[in-house]
């Protein structure tokens, strides 16, 4: 009877390595969408859009090619990659309040909460708007 040599599976080696890797791209992109206010993906389309526009291309086709390309990369990393896109869009968070220091920091935190009242004051509908912080209306 001849032995089996027991080697290591390659692929299963490499099929880690490449599920690791794609975790980190996925946190990447996360941290990039956060600190850049959720620019990144525009501005990676319009990078590559000015690229194909030096070839000849249209830039708005491939600007929206490019688009639907990142907005689909992005679904993909939230269904498969849910909890390394988020701890990577909580330190693109923090990175933004390190870069802008503190105060700034705090500032920012404030302008975001008062854009969102605004947002939800807007949503409610001008009809509601005269009924105030109570309910009541006059």
């Amino acid at each position: 009877m001849a032995e089996r040599q027991r080697t290591p599976s390659r692929v299963g080696i490499l099929g880690k390595a490449a599920q690791w890797s794609e975790q980190g791209l996925a946190g990447a992109r996360g941290a990039q969408d956060a600190f850049t206010f959720g620019l990144g993906d525009r501005a990676n389309a319009g990078l590559h859009s000015l690229i194909e526009a030096s070839r000849g291309n249209s830039f708005n086709a491939a600007y929206e090619q490019q688009m639907s390309i990142e907005r689909a990369r992005d679904a993909y990393d939230a269904k498969h990659y849910a909890i390394a896109r988020t701890i990577g869009q909580v330190l693109g968070t923090g990175a933004q309040i390190a870069a802008s220091g503190p105060l700034a920091g705090a500032a920012l935190a404030g302008v975001r909460a008062a854009t969102g009242g605004v947002r939800m004051a807007q949503r409610a509908g001008p009809e509601n708007l005269d009924r105030g912080l109570s309910g009541v209306s006059a």
